[in-house]
Formats: C-alpha cells, structure tokens, sequence
C-alpha cells in the first residue's frame, strides 16, 4: 500500500509540474483579471463572462475551473459540457477540478496520437485547446466524453461494466468501416471508453453532430447503432460513493 502511495504521488507531482510549464513560452495574456498567488489566471474571463446559453439555458457555474494563458475557448467548453449534462450528474461533480489549458504536447512527450483532453482521478479534468498547435474541435463534446470517465468512476466502474455486454454485442453489429475507425474504442476491453462516448452521443452538445464519434460517426448513426446501449444507458443508476482524496500533505490545485 506504502508503494502504491509512492507511485501516485510521484504521478501527481509529474502531472502538477507539466501544468506548470503551459504558463511558459506563450506570449504574456491579459484578460483584466488578477493572478492568484500561484501565477495563475481565475476563471470567470473571455468566453465564460459573456452569459452565453447552451440550449436556451445560462451556463452552469464550475466553482473549481482554473484557466491558464487565456484558454477562454477551452474554459467555455467546459462550463459548456457542465451544462448539457443531467443536473442530477452535474451535482455530484460540480466541485471537480477543471483546467483549461491552451496546449496539451507537453503532456504527451514519446506517447502515439493526439492528448485531446483527460480525467486523472487524483488531479481533475484537462481540456487542452491545441495539441503542438493543432487546433482542436468539438472541445464541449470532449468535456462530455470525460465527465462520463468522472461518473464511471464515482461508481467505482460499475457504469461501463454493467453496459458492457450490451456495448459489445451492439459493436459486432457495426459494419466493417465504422469498425476500423473505432479501434481506440474497441481496444478497452471493460468498456471504458464506448461508455464514455455513448455518454457524449446521448447528453453532449445538441449541435455536436459533426462525424467524430467513435473516429466516425455522426450522432444519428450512434442512435441508430446503439438503440439499447442508449436506452440502458439513460435508466442507469449513477448514484457513486467514491471521491479522489489526497493526503493534505499533497499538492492539488
């Protein structure tokens, strides 16, 4: 247990000082807001400060988003994402800790692919708007699929696990293209991931329809492919009792 604890925190203070990198090497940003003691930009600037709606409703507060060098692009995402969700959802992690980010290749250093946005339990959600400056889109979509990894887990994965047959024999279905394109998916074998991406087709952004989903399907193919999945998914109990908690001698945002 003693080195298990070891391993997470040194992940945790690896993690911590890539974020502090990101307010490094970018022009300097000046929204009008002041710096914490920590050097870091508030949230509540650009995007997030306008009262945009999302579906006829004002965007929901994120009480614990912090917003570096200006990713107001990625900070309206996220109380985007918040919005679109359940409010039932949305109040079992509205004090989850959210970072809008304006790059995310120095997190992803000799890994294969593109870092589009994670959730580490011991830290938060990460949305990045540019991955080694390409520009990233549908990142409301993105924060969507990564709350459902923020539930799943509450549930101790009892969410996926207990979709999961119904995911797998759905798949099979699936024709030999959409297939190919959704290897990412397909390659968890707990179901990890069509979970999270049948969340985003079923609570994501109404106007979120633009061919991505599982690498290539529009939300109506999702429908169409996934009747039950989605149908079992929306009668799911997401009642979880798990939280990240640190030790206090630990560093968390």
């Amino acid at each position: 247990m003693k080195q298990q604890l070891t391993q997470l925190a040194s992940k945790v203070a690896r993690v911590n000082a890539l974020l502090d990198t990101f307010d490094k090497g970018y022009p300097e940003y000046n929204p009008g807001q002041p710096r914490d003691q920590l050097g870091r930009w508030g949230g509540g600037g650009g995007y997030a400060a306008v009262g945009r709606v999302v579906g006829g409703k004002s965007l929901r507060e994120v009480p614990r988003l912090i917003s570096r060098q200006g990713a107001t692009r990625a900070e309206f995402a996220i109380k985007q994402g918040m919005t679109t969700i359940p409010e039932a959802h949305y109040n079992m992690i509205k004090n989850l800790r959210f970072f809008a980010i304006r790059d995310s290749r120095k997190m992803h250093e000799g890994k294969k692919g593109a870092l589009l946005g994670f959730f580490m339990p011991l830290l938060g959600v990460v949305i990045p708007e540019q991955f080694n400056g390409m520009i990233l889109k549908n990142l409301a979509g993105t924060v969507v699929h990564e709350l459902a990894h923020v539930l799943d887990y509450r549930a101790k994965w009892a969410l996926s696990e207990q979709l999961l047959p119904t995911m797998t024999e759905e798949m099979a279905a699936l024709p030999k293209a959409q297939k190919f394109y959704a290897e990412h998916y397909a390659a968890d074998a707990h179901g990890k991931e069509w979970f999270a991406e049948l969340y985003r087709a079923r609570y994501g952004p109404t106007k979120d329809n633009a061919g991505d989903y599982f690498g290539s399907m529009t939300r109506a193919q999702v429908r169409k492919a996934f009747p039950k999945s989605l149908a079992a998914l929306v009668d799911m109990d997401f009642t979880g009792t798990r939280k990240p908690i640190l030790p206090r001698s630990w560093r968390w945002w």
